[in-house]
């Protein structure tokens, strides 16, 4: 079965486009702390001074978030606070070097 030109290229470019994107997801992989924020007003960002002070913290400190999915099941607008508030609790950890950790508590409703 002779090969013409056209399965050839499209070939190599699936080949191309698999290698390319193998490429991509090891880089991502190495890099889990990068975080984007594409908003406007730059909402999910910490302001220097919250990460100079969760930096420079001299004893090392627990938070403890206590949220209940069960109770917000039928609340999406509550639900969709909780979690916010989870990711900007996450992010103040991660923003601490170590000085802080998160424990999510689900509390019974």
């Amino acid at each position: 079965m002779k090969m013409n030109s056209k399965t050839l290229f499209s070939s190599a470019g699936l080949v191309g486009i698999a290698v390319a994107l193998l490429v991509s997801v090891v880089i991502i992989s190495f890099l889990p702390s990068l975080r984007i924020d594409l908003t406007e007003d730059k909402l999910y960002t910490l302001s220097e001074g919250s990460r100079n002070i969760v930096s420079n913290l001299e004893n090392p400190i627990e938070l403890r978030f206590f949220y209940s999915e069960r109770a917000t099941e039928d609340q999406p607008q509550i639900r969709a606070y909780g979690t916010r508030v989870q990711e900007l609790l996450e992010e103040i950890v991660i923003a601490s070097d170590g000085n802080l950790s998160l424990s999510v508590i689900d509390p019974e409703p």
